[in-house]
C-alpha cells in the first residue's frame, strides 16, 4: 500500500505536516514567517560533492530571504518588468530559485517555472506559450536559450551561479 505522506518522515523536527495559510497570499506567508522567525533557518544548500570530499554549507534564515525576496522584486521594477509580467524561472533546487520565485510574486508578476534540463525545443515552446519577456538561469543553461531565444519574447535574461550564495572562499571551490 502507497503511503502518500512518505515524505514526512524525512522532515526536520518540529516541522508540521500541514500549515494553515489562513486566505494569505504565499509571499505574506514568507513576511509572516520572517516576522514571527527572523534568525530561523529558511532555506539551506549544502554541497556535499566537492574536491578533497568537502562539504559547504549555505544557510539564509527567514529575514534575510525576506530582504532578499524585496531586493529581488525592486530589481525586476527597475529592470521594467510591470505587475502581470510572466518571470520564468529555470533554476535547480538553490536559494537562488527561492529567492526568485518570492520575489516574483512579491513584484506582482507570474512565475513560470521552466525545468532546467529542458532542450532548446522545450525551451523555445514554454517561452513562447507563456509569453514570459524575464528569464532567471543559471550562466551554463544560457547556451540552450540563445539557440531560441530569437523565437520567443525574452527581453531580459537575470544570471545566477550555484556558488553565488557561498562567501569567499568557498564560492571558489564550486566550479560554474
Amino acid at each position: 500500500m502507497y503511503d502518500a505522506k512518505l515524505w514526512t518522515k524525512n522532515y526536520e523536527k518540529g516541522v508540521p505536516e500541514n500549515v494553515n495559510y489562513q486566505g494569505q497570499l504565499i509571499q505574506q506567508t514568507l513576511d509572516a514567517a520572517a516576522a514571527k522567525y527572523p534568525n530561523k533557518v529558511a532555506v539551506r544548500m549544502l554541497l556535499k560533492y566537492l574536491p578533497l570530499g568537502l562539504a559547504i554549507q549555505s544557510k539564509m534564515s527567514y529575514s534575510e530571504l525576506a530582504e532578499a525576496t524585496d531586493r529581488f522584486a525592486a530589481a525586476l521594477h527597475n529592470l521594467g518588468v510591470k505587475q502581470g509580467d510572466r518571470v520564468s524561472v529555470m533554476l535547480p533546487n538553490i536559494p537562488q530559485q527561492v529567492v526568485a520565485f518570492y520575489g516574483i510574486l512579491k513584484a506582482g508578476c507570474v512565475v513560470v517555472n521552466t525545468n532546467p534540463t529542458y532542450t532548446p525545443r522545450e525551451i523555445e515552446h514554454q517561452l513562447a506559450d507563456s509569453g514570459a519577456e524575464t528569464i532567471v538561469m543559471l550562466s551554463s543553461l544560457y547556451s540552450r536559450l540563445e539557440q531560441v531565444k530569437a523565437k520567443t519574447p525574452i527581453k531580459r535574461v537575470i544570471i545566477t551561479d550555484v556558488p553565488d550564495p557561498l562567501g569567499f572562499p568557498f564560492n571558489r571551490l564550486v566550479e560554474k
